[in-house]
């Protein structure tokens, strides 16, 4: 392979196994993406060109490949030298500040997300990114000002998802300190988890935050039945129903119905 461990091939030779490695990465296929990568990911590349090029694509893929497969020291070594490129494309704010958020880093993932943000303001997937990094780092209010922005951007199911979930940790965050400020919040989740449910009926992460709200306001028939309906429905996966069980007892046990709760638990087997 050359002197330095490396041939010049025609581009169009290694774009079927570039295509393929993107195909992978669209389906999660995060292991097998990793190893077509690896042989046209070229560090001592990194830092040739100031503008964005192919190359640098490449590398965006391999680390993001990284990154999901476990390997965050490879991927954080290859970060700091996309970040110095001129003309970076929206996936790289996304895909960095990820990574970042796999770590742990709040602070670092949120000012990636600002600075995607400037360039791309409109993006509704740095904008779950950076609602996720204020989130986890206990700034309610600033996520719920990111989740509002994506969702008046696109107001899909997956933006209502994300709002509804900034808004019950409100919610619950508010209930002993200014209860009618919380059942106000907790009004408002259970308004876009109606829009939700109208878009996509079947969208299950979204009837588990509505039985979470209802658990919110004690409202334990409707509880029982979003429960039941959850259980009931043939198309359901079985993390869905088995997140719905443990919701379901929870809510009975907060309600000392033990004997009911016990029963529950024996019969559970059958239907997940």
């Amino acid at each position: 392979k050359g002197k330095n461990g490396y041939a010049l091939v025609e581009y169009d030779d290694v774009f079927p196994f570039l295509e393929e490695a993107n195909n992978l990465i669209a389906l999660k296929r995060y292991a097998e993406a990793e190893l077509l990568l690896r042989p046209h990911f070229l560090p001592n590349f990194l830092g040739f060109d100031s503008d964005w090029l192919p190359d640098h694509s490449v590398a965006l893929n391999y680390a993001l490949c990284l990154s999901q497969i476990g390997k965050q020291d490879e991927a954080m070594a290859i970060w700091p030298h996309l970040d110095t490129i001129k003309n970076k494309p929206a996936e790289f704010y996304v895909n960095y500040s990820l990574a970042l958020l796999y770590l742990n880093n709040w602070q670092a993932a949120e000012d990636v997300c600002l600075r995607g943000l400037r360039h791309f303001p409109e993006d509704t997937d740095i904008l779950g990114n950076r609602t996720a990094a204020l989130l986890n780092s206990g700034n309610l209010d600033g996520a719920q000002e990111s989740a509002i922005r994506r969702l008046n951007v696109r107001r899909d199911v997956h933006s209502i998802e994300e709002a509804v979930g900034v808004l019950q940790r409100q919610a619950r965050a508010k209930r002993d300190a200014n209860l009618p400020d919380a059942i106000a919040t907790a009004k408002i989740a259970g308004d876009l988890v109606k829009e939700g449910l109208t878009l996509n009926l079947r969208f299950y992460s979204l009837r588990l935050q509505e039985i979470q709200l209802r658990r919110f306001a004690y409202d334990e028939a409707k509880v029982v039945d979003l429960y039941q309906a959850v259980m009931d429905a043939d198309d359901c996966p079985v993390s869905y129903r088995q997140l719905a069980f443990t919701e379901m007892a929870e809510k009975l046990a907060e309600g000392k119905l033990f004997n009911t709760a016990l029963d529950l638990l024996q019969r559970s087997g059958e239907n997940l």
